[in-house]
C-alpha cells in the first residue's frame, strides 16, 4: 500500500519528532461549498536541496527513482538523502497522490506525500476529520522536471489538531484528481 510505504520510509528516514513553526497556510472551504482561491505557490528546488518544513523537519527531492523524496531532521538530511538514493520512491500511478503521516501521542504532527500529474501542479487540500474548512499543503517540485513533486502540511504550526485527515488533490479547474484519507495507526 503506497500510504504505508511512504509512512514507513518517512519514519525510517527521519526519526521524526515534530514541533510547530511559524508557517503560513491558506484556509479553504470544502469543495462545492465556497469557491476556493487557488493553492499555495509551488516551491521549485534543485535535486537534494533541503526545504525547511519546520525547525525539526526538512524535505528533499531526488532525481533517482520515481517520486523519490526524503523527510528528515536537518542534521540527518545528508545521510537520509544518501539512503534514499537506493530506494525506488513512491512510484505512484499517474494523476494521483500518496500520503505519509507522522504522529505523537495519537495527534498528527506532519503530513507529507508525493503527487504525479500529467499537466500542471495540483492544489492539495487537507481537512481534519469533522472540520468546517481545510488548508492547502505546500507543493514542492524539482526545477525543470514536470509531472511530479511532493507536498507537506504542518498541522501543529497551523493550529490544527486531529488524528484523521482527508487529502484532496484538484487540478487548476477544481476537478478532483485523487483523494486519500489518513489517520494515526493506519
Amino acid at each position: 500500500m503506497t500510504v504505508t510505504t511512504t509512512l514507513r520510509r518517512t519514519l525510517l528516514a527521519s526519526g521524526v519528532a515534530v514541533a510547530g513553526a511559524a508557517l503560513l497556510f491558506s484556509p479553504t472551504a470544502h469543495a462545492g461549498e465556497v469557491e476556493t482561491l487557488g493553492g499555495m505557490d509551488l516551491i521549485e528546488v534543485a535535486p537534494y536541496e533541503a526545504v525547511e518544513i519546520n525547525a525539526e523537519n526538512v524535505m528533499g527531492l531526488l532525481p533517482e527513482g520515481k517520486q523519490n523524496y526524503v523527510v528528515s531532521d536537518p542534521a540527518a538530511f545528508d545521510e537520509a538523502v544518501e539512503s534514499a538514493r537506493e530506494l525506488v520512491g513512491d512510484d505512484i500511478r499517474p494523476n494521483s497522490i500518496s500520503a505519509g503521516v507522522s504522529s505523537v501521542d495519537g495527534q498528527v504532527e506532519l503530513i507529507t506525500g508525493a503527487w504525479r500529474l500529467d499537466e500542471g501542479v495540483p492544489h492539495i487540500e487537507i481537512v481534519a476529520e469533522g472540520a468546517d474548512f481545510g488548508y492547502y499543503a505546500q507543493p514542492v517540485a524539482l526545477e525543470d522536471v514536470d509531472g511530479w513533486g511532493t507536498y507537506y502540511f504542518d498541522p501543529v504550526a497551523a493550529g490544527v489538531e486531529g488524528d484523521a485527515f482527508t487529502i484532496t488533490a484538484s487540478d487548476a479547474d477544481g476537478d478532483v484528481i485523487d483523494e486519500i484519507e489518513i489517520a494515526t495507526g493506519f
